[in-house]
């Protein structure tokens, strides 16, 4: 049985059920944690149930019973799924070389206090795709994967009652920093970023809120409609992030988000309009607290397809809203619009220490080191500034220790990540053996840009639909 032929049985099966999802109203016990079945809504408040009939599994509504997903069934979300009820703690399991197929307005999400443990491998990873047949498949299929959590933001007024995510996703927030929301590692999501109600749609992955008790490795976002990965505030830490081909910023981060990123790759395809990173602090309060204040090393930012000679019209990286950010080793390049844009007064000045003379320095707020920009054919490498600010954007890099605002990196990216690896990581302009951010999370490395010599993105697939 063809997988298309295979939802449509599972699909019949879940509106055949009863409230214990069998068939004949028993109470057999399910392997996977199956709950009484209610009517499926997205406020995250329905009752839910996982359902499975011939190695297919329909999963709605909200699910607070332990789960372990099995590779040997193929997974279905119809509307949103919620693992937990905000209060306590349920637990998503889902082995390695397991696939979630996510339908028109579904959408996988963790409520606060439950945690999902996601752990593939570099042969068997885990992904989250369309339910439609191969060949068929687009970005805007169904919604994405969100993940709550109970750090801090600075939107989070009332810590106890939460703020609520887009879309109806839940609330997050809170005043726990360490918080865990689980593990994700070898996570692929392709496919998303579905209109799930009429004024929002959501990301590929959306970190609300989460914490940095939270395990973050190995995911790749591919082919989303919206953005790709969104930081909401929280203290979440990552590595190894890839993001391609989505339709809007690659990488993004708001409301208070103050954790760290070591090797981050954003390959737009140069056929849709958006940013590399787009980055703010508060948009309704620019220097609102806690203020956005990431750190991210070996990061490359790349804007088109060079063998189609596409060139995306956004910006490599815009730094906005008063945000805050320590970035080393970074590429930017192939952005037809801008390679840098500081947005916003509060985005300086937060940059800045001003003296009682009129004049100043920069405060090491926000900082930009060891990086190269090969932005030649953009309509301007730097952005202009339309009001009074105490610095250029330009100035400001170019001040920073070790950049290049005129590069040859050489990286031939075409629609994968095999032109993001350099041929000689140790050839110059890429060699750079000084590190900025050093001890702890970061490793040290001797290389600008997400990738040395090896191709750390080698698991990942790129299917174009």
């Amino acid at each position: 049985m063809t997988f298309r032929h295979s939802m449509i049985a599972a699909l019949a099966l879940a509106a055949a059920c009863n409230g214990n999802g069998d068939k004949d109203g028993s109470d057999s016990d399910d392997t996977d944690g199956t709950n009484d079945t209610s009517d499926t809504s997205d406020t995250g408040t329905s009752g839910g149930s996982v359902t499975c009939e011939n190695n297919i599994c329909t999963a709605t509504g909200t699910i607070t019973e332990d789960q372990n997903w099995t590779k040997d069934n193929e997974y279905v979300l119809s509307g949103g799924v919620f693992i937990g009820d905000d209060s306590a703690k349920t637990t998503l399991t889902i082995e390695a070389g397991t696939t979630i197929y996510g339908q028109d307005k579904s959408f996988l999400l963790i409520q606060r206090g439950s945690e999902i443990v996601a752990e593939g491998t570099e042969s068997a990873p885990i992904v989250f795709t369309s339910s439609k047949d191969e060949g068929s498949r687009g970005p805007l299929d169904w919604g994405g994967l969100v993940i709550n959590g109970k750090a801090p933001t600075n939107t989070c007024s009332d810590a106890d009652g939460g703020v609520p995510g887009e879309a109806g996703t839940g609330f997050y927030c809170g005043d726990s920093p360490t918080d865990s929301s689980g593990t994700l590692k070898y996570v692929r999501v392709e496919f998303a970023g579905n209109k799930v109600d009429d004024q929002n749609e959501l990301n590929g992955i959306a970190f609300q809120g989460v914490g940095s008790g939270t395990t973050i490795e190995h995911i790749h976002v591919h082919r989303c409609d919206d953005d790709g990965v969104e930081f909401f505030g929280g203290t979440a830490n990552a590595k190894w992030v890839l993001v391609t081909g989505v339709g809007d910023d690659g990488f993004d981060w708001t409301d208070g988000w103050s954790g760290s990123v070591q090797w981050l790759a954003v390959q737009n395809f140069g056929t849709t309009e958006g940013n590399g990173i787009e980055a703010d602090n508060n948009g309704d309060d620019n220097d609102a607290e806690p203020r956005s204040a990431p750190m991210l090393k070996n990061v490359t930012l790349w804007g088109g397809d060079v063998s189609a000679g596409t060139l995306n019209q956004g910006q490599g990286m815009l730094l906005r809203r008063g945000t805050a950010a320590n970035i080393d080793k970074a590429i930017i390049g192939n952005w037809g619009k801008n390679c840098v844009d500081l947005d916003d007064l509060a985005t300086h000045e937060n940059g800045w220490e001003a003296d009682t003379d009129g004049g100043g320095d920069y405060s090491g707020e926000l900082t930009i080191t060891n990086s190269l920009l090969d932005c030649g054919d953009a309509t301007d490498v730097f952005a202009s500034d339309d009001m009074m600010v105490p610095f250029s954007d330009e100035d400001w890099f170019l001040d920073g220790s070790d950049n290049d605002d005129d590069a040859d990196t050489t990286l031939t990216a075409g629609t994968d990540a095999t032109g993001l690896v350099p041929a000689d990581a140790s050839a110059s302009p890429l060699a750079n053996s000084s590190d900025v951010l050093t001890g702890g999370f970061f490793t040290d490395t001797t290389y600008i840009g997400a990738f040395g010599d090896t191709n750390w993105a080698a698991w990942t697939e790129f299917a174009e639909n």
